[in-house]
């Protein structure tokens, strides 16, 4: 028996403030402002984040402005992300992207903790 990933999506005329927790994918393509604990975040390119994210897997393509903290962690090539706070043990920063703060590379086991 396999476990489906449900996937979730915030459309991009739409305005979120407060928190989030669940065990899917969250896609935001609007504005999303407070902390996030799921397994999987998306901020697509029309997306905007502020707050903290805590992830098993981030991808940026938009902009983040807040802690991230994830076993993996993706920055494409027209994303900003400005964080005083990035914690990871899987880091990709495309050619093009724009990243100001501070990134620890941490260990796989010792910083992520599930959703829920």
């Amino acid at each position: 028996m396999t476990t489906q990933r449900h996937r979730s999506v915030l459309q991009e005329n739409l305005v979120v403030e407060g928190d989030i927790q669940g065990l899917g994918i969250l896609e935001i393509d609007g504005r999303l402002v407070g902390d996030i604990a799921v397994d999987s975040f998306i901020v697509a390119a029309s997306g905007v984040f502020k707050g903290r994210v805590t992830a098993r897997n981030v991808t940026v393509i938009g902009s983040v402005c807040g802690q991230v903290e994830a076993k993996s962690l993706a920055i494409k090539a027209q994303a900003v992300v400005q964080s005083d706070d990035i914690s990871t043990s899987a880091l990709s920063i495309e050619d093009g992207a724009v990243v100001n703060g501070t990134i620890r590379m941490a260990s796989a086991s010792n910083f992520f903790r599930q959703p829920g």
